[in-house]
């Protein structure tokens, strides 16, 4: 896992991903990010930029709205999500569906929107193997 910032290659990240199954991508929306879009169809730099499977079938277009937590709402486009509440830390969103794989490996591609320049942290992106089950929201006041 690699992650670049502005078309750079910044830093590398867990060697150890599960491979030869989907993974969904997942944002959380922490402290100076305020608002991210997920690039449909986006592609790793260096050639082949196509994509060699599609994990479950899916394409990936945008954010999951089920799996959206409360302090964050979609924009129209549903790729597009902005956090409603920064002094909250309940901010995480999914994929739509599993991010494709490339020659590269999986790769998926979000662009900060809105930024908060007096907030310290910021963006946390991952992959997961599975969606989390649909669950109200907040899980302590359920059980």
């Amino acid at each position: 896992l690699w992650v670049h910032c502005n078309g750079r290659r910044e830093t590398r990240g867990p060697d150890k991903l599960p491979v030869g199954q989907p993974l969904y991508p997942f944002i959380a929306l922490l402290g100076n990010t305020s608002a991210v879009a997920l690039v449909p169809g986006a592609a790793p730099s260096a050639p082949p930029a196509t994509p060699s499977a599609t994990l479950a079938g899916a394409h990936l277009t945008g954010f999951e709205p089920r799996l959206t937590s409360k302090f964050v709402k979609l924009w129209a486009d549903g790729a597009t999500a902005e956090h409603t509440d920064p002094e909250q830390l309940q901010g995480v969103i999914f994929g739509n569906a599993p991010a494709p794989v490339f020659a590269e490996g999986v790769y998926f591609e979000v662009q900060i929107r809105q930024a908060i320049a007096d907030q310290e942290d910021g963006l946390t992106l991952g992959v997961t193997p599975a969606l989390p089950a649909l669950v109200p929201e907040p899980l302590w006041e359920t059980i």
